[in-house]
This record gives structure tokens, sequence and C-alpha cells, in this order.
């Protein structure tokens, strides 16, 4: 299931197996879906994003902590 951001006055769809984000809910659904499916994100729909992920990996705890930046495009 696709999340909505509101992100500096605008509304970003996030791909919740990623993190990308989309302006369009349906590029989010197609990564989502992609993501799904084939165990990884698809290159091609990222270079639709407006919002990519930075995740750190903490490894004493195994958990995941992320942070997002929007992408200048």
């Amino acid at each position: 299931m696709v999340t909505e951001l509101r992100f500096q006055s605008s509304i970003v769809y996030l791909c919740e197996f990623c993190g990308y984000g989309y302006q369009a809910i349906g590029t989010a659904e197609r990564c989502e879906q992609h993501c799904d499916t084939q165990l990884r994100s698809s290159a091609k729909i990222r270079e639709r994003a407006v919002y990519q992920p930075a995740v750190e990996v903490l490894a004493a705890t195994g958990k995941r902590q992320a942070q997002h930046r929007h992408l200048n495009r």
C-alpha cells in the first residue's frame, strides 16, 4: 500500500518497499508491484522519483533507520 507524505507543500507517494517517492500515485503503485515481485526496485521507474530515501543500517540492532531527502528536479 502506497504511503502519502506531505513534503514542502506538496504530496509525495512513497513505495513502502524501497522508499522512493513519486508525484503520481500510479507510479508509486507500479514501483511497489515491481519491488514486490522482483525483490528490488526498477531503475526505469526510479527515474521518475522526486524523493529518495537515505537508509542507514544499524548493525548493532539490525534495525533500519531511514532518513529521506528530496531530489531537486
